[in-house]
């Protein structure tokens, strides 16, 4: 990995679910984000590198009420600057990924 980030997070869930449950409640509210993917595999920065997409991946661990979060981006292009253009792209009317690698 030369560049990105792969964040984890453990969530207390508050009615019991399973993977593809979870997996279906990500990708209904993530339907419309054309930068989000949702995976039903494990997350990798390799596969964003140069990107402005954050891949997504949830697995809820058996018998405990938890879940796993993990994705993964890369900061060069979505952090600030990604950020800062996509913004900018839909103060000003442009489509939303003028200018970003994808």
């Amino acid at each position: 990995m030369n560049q990105g980030i792969l964040s984890t997070m453990y969530v207390d869930l508050t009615q019991p679910l399973g993977t593809s449950e979870l997996l279906d409640l990500f990708r209904s509210e993530y339907a419309g984000e054309r930068f989000v993917r949702v995976l039903p595999h494990l997350p990798e920065t390799a596969f964003v590198q140069n990107t402005n997409y954050a891949d997504v991946s949830v697995h809820v661990v058996p018998d405990t009420g938890r879940a796993i979060i993990l994705c993964a981006i890369d900061n060069l292009v979505k952090g600030a600057y990604g950020q800062a253009l996509q913004c900018m792209n839909i103060a000003c009317g442009f489509d939303e990924g003028c200018g970003l690698p994808v």
